[in-house]
């Protein structure tokens, strides 16, 4: 939302980007169940974000505090997306009020899962997808728009109508 206010409110011809990298790397971020490494869906804290946490920065865990929770979901599994949006469901899990439990309520460890089956090993596959993923777009990026260049001008933003920018 901020890309866009920001794009709208100032017209800059720029190129912007907000990556959530979680999205790039899908398959690496599911269960076993649907060829992942991980034994229970992505949520919050979880084995996965856990085991993410642990292959990026693994003094900030601590391991020992690790605790197993559930959240509380009202309605069948495969509606509701989890964190991630790994499995493609209609309802994305911010894209609701109601069908879940609050996490801050139901599970006020601040963690949504099995942390406790959290391992370095089983995100680090992903860790590499994101970054070959991120290294592709920025060369993708920049073979299409080198240094002083950028995408048309009068067709991402609209501060050519009034008077000519210049490329």
């Amino acid at each position: 939302m901020a890309i866009h206010q920001f794009g709208k409110k100032f017209q800059v011809p720029a190129i912007i980007v907000y990556l959530n990298w979680w999205f790039a790397i899908r398959k690496h971020i599911r269960d076993r169940q649907h060829g992942g490494p991980f034994e229970t869906k992505f949520v919050h804290a979880d084995e996965c974000e856990t085991s993410f946490s642990l292959a990026l920065f693994p003094e900030m865990i601590k391991m020992e505090d690790a605790v197993d929770t559930e959240g509380e979901m009202y309605i069948k599994d495969g509606i509701v997306d989890k964190s991630g949006l790994a499995y493609g469901y209609p309802v994305r899990f911010y894209d609701h009020i109601g069908l879940t439990g609050m996490e801050v309520i139901c599970t006020p460890e601040g963690v949504v899962g099995k942390s406790t089956l959290a391992s370095a090993d089983k995100a680090k596959p992903g860790v590499e997808a994101a970054l070959d993923f991120m290294e592709d777009l920025v060369n993708e990026i920049m073979k299409k728009f080198p240094p002083g260049k950028l995408p048309p001008i009068e067709k991402i933003t609209q501060r050519s109508r009034g008077g000519k920018l210049r490329q």
